[in-house]
């Protein structure tokens, strides 16, 4: 038979990814903001810019 260990952190925040929720949805109105920014720019430059503003805001939302 299979054994089930028994969940002890029952009081420890939500995850998802890594972050908790509040930083998560912060994280996604960035992601999406930069999507529209994306989307409406030309320039080869801000694109590149905003990409490595995302991972940059990722690294240090994990990091709090």
């Amino acid at each position: 038979m299979k054994k089930y260990e028994v969940y002890k952190n029952i009081r420890k925040r939500a995850v998802i990814f890594g972050l908790p929720i509040s930083l998560f949805a912060l994280m996604m109105v960035s992601v999406l903001a930069s999507l529209l920014i994306i989307i409406f720019s030309f320039s080869f430059g801000i694109i590149i810019g905003v990409l490595v503003f995302n991972a940059s805001l990722y690294v240090a939302l994990t990091r709090i």
